[in-house]
């Protein structure tokens, strides 16, 4: 699993990169922290939900978010 942090227009959030594109956890998952240094501590509580997210259609192509 590849988590990024991202910029869709000027806006930062934590994703999954999936082969379809990003996986905006902010939309799929709400509960989990919205900066990567948090979701990396809470890790044992966050994973399944990331992992559950990961399962999720791309919100945004690679193309259109700045890593």
């Amino acid at each position: 699993m590849k988590l990024a942090t991202f910029s869709p227009q000027g806006r930062t959030g934590i994703g999954v990169v999936t082969d379809a594109g990003l996986v905006d956890l902010s939309q799929h998952a709400q509960r989990l922290p919205n900066e990567m240094i948090a979701l990396i501590a809470g890790w044992t509580e966050f994973e399944p939900a990331v992992r559950d997210a990961a399962t999720k259609p791309a919100d945004h192509l690679l193309t259109d978010v700045t890593l």
